[in-house]
């Protein structure tokens, strides 16, 4: 089914430090108490300090540059809250291809509790030029 794509990482580990909330909270200007208090969080019923759902799809996004594909569409829904320092294990599949686009399917499993559903629209990525083909740039 998948004669363009070939084989892909399937699965992949990622481990959220609350440096990297912190600092993505920063770079997105995100005022989220939620994201920031631990006193907060536990007052909520939350085990630990949520990270921000934006940070978990960016990580998915950067594992898709893994993948020997341009990725067209990106799209996430966020089933439960994902702690910092949690243990997350994400894993893909393809689920259809079809005028050389596929879906692959996603899903992200924080222990056996499902976190992340989600879906990439991807297509052949193009050939790179070599230095050889590549025009020259004019002075």
């Amino acid at each position: 089914m998948t004669s363009w794509l070939g084989s892909f990482p399937t699965h992949r580990s990622f481990v959220l430090s609350p440096a990297q909330a912190q600092g993505y909270a920063a770079a997105a200007n995100d005022p989220n108490p939620l994201h920031q208090d631990p006193a907060l969080a536990r007052a909520l019923g939350l085990h630990a300090v949520p990270v921000p759902g934006m940070l978990i799809m960016g990580l998915l996004a950067e594992w898709a540059q893994e993948w020997p594909v341009t990725v067209k569409q990106l799209n996430v829904r966020f089933l439960a809250p994902i702690g910092e320092t949690e243990q997350l294990e994400a894993h893909a599949r393809v689920a259809a291809e079809q005028d050389g686009m596929a879906t692959i399917r996603l899903s992200v499993k924080n222990g056996p509790r499902l976190t992340v559903l989600g879906e990439a629209v991807v297509s052949p990525r193009p050939a790179r030029s070599t230095a050889a083909g590549a025009p020259a740039i004019p002075r």
